[in-house]
């Protein structure tokens, strides 16, 4: 069971309740360990971030001090969610997508904040495993969505008391590093090992399309996955075949 201070304290929106009630019988097992692994990199910039802005605005702004308790009181918070984060994952058994997002949303970082987060980190891990002239030879830039980071952080108390702190200075690489090291941890054959980690790893991302506003589509899923077949098939052009015999 989850900490109750977290599911009742911290998540407090009634679609993020839904939402994790959603992905309940969502099982990430496989994965979890990578998945643990690279969230904690977000959960540890995130807190930085917001760590930061309190040293900054206590010092320098009058006004500050009338919202510095909400502040301080979501730094403990985010210590609380982290530790008990790592104490869950670390535990041997099933893990569902529930159980992720039940900490991702309680630190408290936005499901699609953390969607876009994962993308960038397998596009980033990605693009280091192939060369420039394989990536733009095969036009694999077309199946690339937004990873600008450009939306604020949020601290929130309740649903209708929150406060933005800016926008985080995002290091996908830091996620990068991680997958890498938990490819060559587990594999030998590491370019092949990794597309198919990463597509465990799609198919835990949600999609966002917006039929009124086409250019705000973010189809995390659908793109990783129809990135890393692409990949595969470009793979099999760029084998010598003439050598290649019928048997």
């Amino acid at each position: 069971m989850h900490s109750e201070y977290i599911t009742l304290k911290c998540i407090t929106d009634e679609k993020d309740k839904l939402l994790l009630l959603k992905y309940a019988d969502v099982d990430i097992t496989r994965i979890s360990g990578l998945l643990h692994k690279i969230t904690l990199s977000l959960m540890d910039q995130c807190y930085e971030h917001v760590k930061k802005f309190d040293n900054i605005n206590s010092h320098s702004n009058k006004r500050y001090a009338k919202i510095q308790d909400l502040v301080l009181e979501k730094l403990k918070d985010m210590v609380y969610v982290k530790t008990k984060f790592i104490e869950y994952f670390l535990q041997p058994g099933k893990k569902t997508k529930e159980d992720l997002l039940t900490y991702v949303l309680g630190f408290p970082i936005t499901v699609n904040y953390y969607n876009q987060y994962i993308y960038a980190v397998l596009i980033d891990s990605l693009k280091k495993e192939f060369t420039i002239n394989f990536w733009d030879k095969y036009d694999l830039p077309r199946f690339e969505v937004g990873t600008d980071f450009c939306q604020d952080f949020y601290l929130f108390r309740d649903t209708k008391n929150e406060r933005s702190t800016g926008s985080v200075n995002i290091d996908e690489g830091k996620g990068t590093s991680l997958l890498n090291k938990y490819v060559n941890d587990i594999s030998s054959i590491k370019s092949v090992r990794k597309l198919e980690i990463i597509k465990q790893v799609a198919l835990t991302l949600d999609n966002y399309y917006n039929k009124d506003f086409p250019y705000l589509n973010n189809p995390y899923k659908d793109s990783a996955l129809d990135l890393v077949d692409h990949i595969k098939v470009y793979q099999d052009y760029e084998k010598p075949t003439q050598f290649i015999k019928r048997i």
